[in-house]
C-alpha cells in the first residue's frame, strides 16, 4: 500500500485492512545462530535490546532425538497441516488465499467466522506451532526449512510477549487501520469473481454480514467502555464517514452492489443467469445490508460521550512498553526505541541534506515536475518497468497483473494505491489498485507503480513464489518493514529508470522517503516520548522547517505502522549497501535480500552474515 504525499507535506494514514495485501537457500558460511529468542525482564520493561540469541539449537526442549533421514519430511508435512489449520477460520480470508479449496482438502460451510472464538482460534494454532516445533532439531533441517522454523520461533516469542499486555490502549475497532467498516468493504469490493462458484460463495457471505455485525458489536463495546481503550473524535468522525459511504437510496449506486455488478461480467455466465445474481445481490443489498449498515452507525453513533483527547501511548501507564513491544513486532531490529529514533533521525538529515544538495545542483526539480517518455497509462509504465526489471533483477519469469482506476465510491483522500497478492492456486493474477485523485503528476504515478507493481510488492512476490518449494505458510506470515521497505526503495529504482536521469530518481525519492522519515520521527516523539501535538509541530519546525499539522491523529490511532515506511526503505538500502561492500554485484544483492523472503530484519542479517546497521550507524556517529 502507497500512501499519498505532496511536494513538501506528507499525510500519511493507512486504508483499512485489506485480506492477504502483500525462505530460501543461502550459501553464506557465517555460524547461524537460532532465531529463537528468549526475553529477559529488566526493571518490568520491554526493551528488544535485551533479546538473546542462543547457538545452535532452539530455546525449545526437543521431546526425542529425532531421526535425520525423515526430518525434512516430517518437517513438511508439519508446515502442510498448519497452512491447512490456518485456513479453517472464515471463507473469506480463505478465498484470498486459495481459488480451489477443495484441491488442498479443504472442504468448509461458508461462514465470516465467529468473532468471539478468534482468541481461542490464534491460541490453538501457536499451540501447534509450540507442540510442533519442539518435535525438530533445526540443525537437521534444509536452509528453506531452518528458515521457516526461525519464522514460527519469532512468531511464537511475538505471541507470547503480546499475551502480557492486557489492553491495545487505542480502540483497534475505530482505529484507522482497523476500522470495521472499511476491512468489511475491502472484502466484499476485491472478492475475486472467476467461476459461478464464486458468485455462490459471494452471495452466501453477503448474508452473513447483517448477522457478523451483530456479533461484533459486544466487542467494540467491551475495548471502547469496558478497557477504556482510546477513542478520538478523529477516529470516531472516520468511522461514521466509513459508514456513509455503504448507505445509498439507489441500491444500483451502492459500493456492494456496484462492485459486484462489474466483477461478474468476468465470470462469463450467460446474460439470465447473471441477471439472476444481480437481482439477488441487490435484493440482500436492499432489504438487508443497508439497514443493517444504518444500524451499525446508530451503534458506533452512541459512543460520543467515550470520545477522548488524542495522546500518545506513552501518556498510558505501560503504554511505553507496549510500544516498544510493537516496534520490535512491527520493525524487528532487536534494537531499543532509543536507537532506533536516532537512527531515524540522522537518516532524515541525511536525506533532506542530498535533497538540497540536488535542488541546487538542479534548480528546475523545484520549479517543474518532470514527464516520464512512456506516458501516463498504468499499464505501459509497469510494461516499462517490467522490461528493465528482467534486464537488471533477477529472473521471476513473465509477469501479468491486472491494474485499474478505484471507482469513486471506493476512493479515500489517504490511499494512493494498494496491491493484493494472487491466490496460491493462481499465482499471476496480480490485481493493483489506484486512487486517480490521489495522481498529481508523472512522478506519482511512476513511484506507485514501482511501490505496488515492479520492482515492488508485486515483483517481490513473484519472486517468493518462484522459490522451490514455496513454503504456503508463508502467506499467513506479514512483516511490514521487510515488504513496504522493499517497496519504497522499489520507487527510487523506477522513477531513475523512467525519468532517464539518476539525479531526478534519487530527488524525487529523497522527497517521499524524507516525509516517511519524518512521520516516523513524530510517530515515536509522541507514541514513546509523550510529545503533545504543539511538542511535535515545534519540533519538526525547529528540526527539518516543516510542521504537518493533521500527522498527529494518525501516529495516535495507528502507534508503530507508518514506522515501516519510513525505516524500512532505508534498513533496505543499509542492506544492499552491506552486501555490494561484500563484493556482491547489484544483482547478486538483490538475489541474496530476496532469498531471505519477508522476514523480520534481525534474521536477515543473520543469514547475510551482516552486522546490524543501527548498531553501526550509532557507532559510527559517536566517533
Amino acid at each position: 500500500m502507497r500512501f499519498k504525499r505532496t511536494t513538501a507535506l506528507f499525510l500519511a494514514a493507512v486504508m483499512a485492512t485489506t485480506p492477504v495485501l502483500c525462505g530460501c537457500e543461502n550459501s553464506t558460511t557465517v555460524k547461524k545462530k537460532s532465531f529463537a529468542v528468549k526475553y529477559q525482564e529488566e526493571e518490568d520493561k520491554y526493551n528488544p535490546s535485551n533479546i538473546e540469541y542462543t547457538e545452535g539449537l532452539s530455546v525449545l526442549t526437543l521431546d526425542e532425538d529425532p531421526d535425520s533421514e525423515d526430518e525434512s519430511e516430517r518437517f513438511d508435512a508439519f508446515l502442510n497441516d498448519l497452512f491447512l489449520d490456518m485456513q479453517t477460520r472464515d471463507t473469506s480470508s480463505l478465498h484470498f488465499t486459495i481459488e480451489h479449496p477443495q484441491d488442498y482438502g479443504i472442504d468448509t460451510e461458508v461462514t465470516l467466522g465467529n468473532v468471539e472464538d478468534f482468541n481461542t482460534y490464534s491460541d490453538d494454532i501457536f499451540k501447534k506451532i509450540e507442540e510442533g516445533l519442539k518435535e525438530f532439531d533445526p540443525e537437521k533441517l534444509g536452509d528453506n526449512q531452518r528458515i521457516m522454523y526461525e519464522l514460527l520461533s519469532y512468531e511464537l516469542f511475538m505471541y507470547k510477549e503480546a499475551e502480557t499486555f492486557e489492553t491495545d490502549y487505542v480502540c483497534p475497532y475505530f482505529s484507522q487501520n482497523g476500522e470495521v467498516l472499511s476491512g468489511i468493504q475491502g472484502v466484499y469490493t476485491e472478492f475475486s469473481l472467476q467461476e459461478e462458484k464464486d458468485v455462490e460463495t459471494y452471495v452466501e457471505l453477503l448474508k452473513l454480514l447483517p448477522d457478523y455485525l451483530e456479533d461484533i458489536k459486544p466487542l467494540i463495546t467491551e475495548s471502547v467502555v469496558d478497557k477504556n481503550e482510546l477513542l478520538t473524535q478523529s477516529m470516531y468522525d472516520n468511522a461514521l464517514e466509513s459508514a456513509d459511504s455503504w448507505i445509498t437510496e439507489d441500491y444500483k449506486k451502492n459500493i456492494i452492489y456496484v462492485s459486484f455488478a462489474s466483477a461478474i461480467k468476468e465470470v462469463g455466465l450467460d446474460e439470465e443467469t447473471e441477471e439472476e445474481y444481480l437481482g439477488e445481490v441487490a435484493e440482500i443489498v436492499t432489504d438487508s445490508i443497508i439497514p443493517a449498515i444504518k444500524d451499525f452507525k446508530d451503534f458506533e453513533t452512541g459512543f460520543e460521550n467515550e470520545i477522548d483527547e488524542a495522546k500518545g501511548l506513552a501518556c498510558f501507564e505501560g503504554g511505553k512498553d507496549y510500544y516498544a513491544y510493537l516496534m520490535e513486532a512491527y520493525i524487528g531490529v532487536g534494537c531499543s526505541v532509543d536507537e532506533l529514533f536516532e537512527y531515524a533521525f540522522n537518516a532524515l538529515i541525511d536525506v533532506n541534506t542530498e535533497m538540497t544538495d540536488l535542488a541546487r545542483k538542479h534548480p528546475s526539480y523545484l520549479a517543474s515536475v518532470p514527464k516520464s517518455k512512456y506516458g501516463d497509462e498504468p499499464d505501459e509504465i509497469l510494461s516499462a518497468l517490467a522490461d528493465f526489471t528482467a534486464d537488471e533483477y533477477p529472473d521471476v519469469g513473465e509477469v501479468s497483473w491486472i491494474c485499474s482506476y478505484l471507482r469513486e465510491e471506493q476512493t479515500e483522500d489517504h490511499v494512493v494505491a494498494y496491491y493484493i497478492h494472487p491466490q496460491l492456486d493462481i499465482i499471476n493474477r496480480n490485481v493493483i489498485r489506484i486512487n486517480g485523485d490521489s495522481i498529481s503528476d508523472s512522478v506519482e504515478l511512476i513511484a506507485t507503480l514501482a511501490h505496488e507493481g515492479i520492482p515492488g510488492h508485486l515483483y517481490q512476490q513473484q519472486y517468493e513464489y518462484q522459490d522451490e518449494p514455496y513454503e504456503e505458510v508463508n502467506s499467513g506470515l506479514t512483516y511490514f518493514s521487510y515488504q513496504e521497505g522493499w517497496a519504497v526503495y522499489s520507487e527510487k529504482i523506477g522513477l531513475t529508470w523512467l525519468l532517464g536521469d539518476q539525479d531526478a530518481g534519487q530527488y524525487y525519492y529523497d522527497e517521499g522517503v524524507f516525509n516517511y522519515l519524518l512521520v516516523t520521527c513524530a510517530d515515536i516523539l509522541v507514541n514513546y516520548y509523550g510529545y503533545s501535538k504543539e511538542d511535535v509541530n515545534s519540533w519538526m519546525t525547529e528540526k527539518v522547517g516543516y510542521k504537518i499539522s493533521s500527522i498527529y491523529d494518525f501516529v495516535v490511532s495507528d502507534p508503530c505502522l507508518y514506522p515501516c515506511y519510513g525505516l524500512g526503505p532505508v534498513l533496505v538500502e543499509d542492506t544492499l549497501t552491506a552486501l555490494a561492500e561484500a563484493g556482491n554485484d547489484e544483482k547478486t544483492c538483490y538475489e541474496k535480500f530476496l532469498d531471505i523472503g519477508p522476514a523480520p530484519f534481525t534474521l536477515v542479517w543473520n543469514e547475510l552474515g551482516i552486522e546490524n546497521p543501527v548498531k553501526k550507524d550509532l557507532v559510527t556517529a559517536t566517533e
